[in-house]
């Protein structure tokens, strides 16, 4: 049995994936955010955001097409796409317009629909997330992944100062004293005694969260919500 076109979508985006991981500890020593690593990360969200759409386009043609004159149907088409909304209204309002004879016919699907939108979720699951960050892509440039860096310092001598249970944040070297960096990954000649955790992660601006682990949750959302519609039709 061949994969539906929405798996074979979510595969390429597992192949991405997986090379975004195997050499993400690669990335996070590059000074600059590499290209390469904004250009994976590119074509995951539209892999994903194809294979959403694939499925939506797939339940439209088999449940909603027999309630469409043929002359308005390419209409219809070109407005079909994974339903996202802010509101329950807007939802409502787009499956009654759009997947017509849905609500009635299939009401499991607009169920499922519905199950994964923002307003059931106060805007914190996993298709908002996507949603930010695929418009940033297509509407502006690639985005920016911000190189942040958290130093939990549980004690440090630095030029005869002790520094006890403190923690630096921010994209690039904690401390600098002149024009020298003083990067708790390396030794310095201006620490005597350091004993730190340092964690080291990129993060999408956009919303504030580290970038793998966004990126492991979409899939994992995408997959699990094409999965379960699947089962329906």
């Amino acid at each position: 049995m061949s994969l539906s076109d929405s798996q074979f979508m979510l595969q390429d985006a597992k192949q991405l994936l997986d090379e975004i991981e195997h050499s993400y500890k690669k990335y996070l020593a590059e000074e600059n955010i590499p290209r390469e690593l904004q250009n994976k990360i590119r074509n995951f969200l539209n892999n994903i955001e194809s294979a959403l759409d694939y499925k939506a386009f797939d339940i439209f043609s088999k449940c909603c097409v027999k309630n469409i004159p043929q002359e308005k149907l390419s209409g219809y088409e070109k407005r079909i796409n994974f339903p996202l909304k802010n509101s329950k209204k807007e939802f409502d309002k787009y499956i009654d317009t759009c997947y017509l004879g849905l609500r009635i016919e299939n009401p499991d699907i607009v169920l499922l629909f519905e199950k994964h939108q923002p307003f059931t979720s106060d805007g914190s699951n996993w298709l908002t997330r996507f949603n930010f960050l695929v418009n940033n892509n297509k509407h502006r440039t690639l985005m920016k992944q911000k190189r942040n860096q958290t130093s939990n310092v549980h004690h440090m001598k630095l030029l005869g100062a002790n520094f006890i249970g403190c923690t630096f944040e921010g994209p690039g070297t904690p401390i600098t004293i002149g024009d020298t960096p003083v990067n708790f990954f390396e030794q310095s000649p201006y620490i005597e005694n350091l004993s730190a955790t340092v964690y080291v992660d990129f993060i999408f601006p956009t919303i504030n969260k580290p970038a793998l682990p966004t990126l492991k949750e979409i899939y994992s959302g995408a997959t699990s919500v094409i999965n379960d519609l699947e089962q329906i039709i």
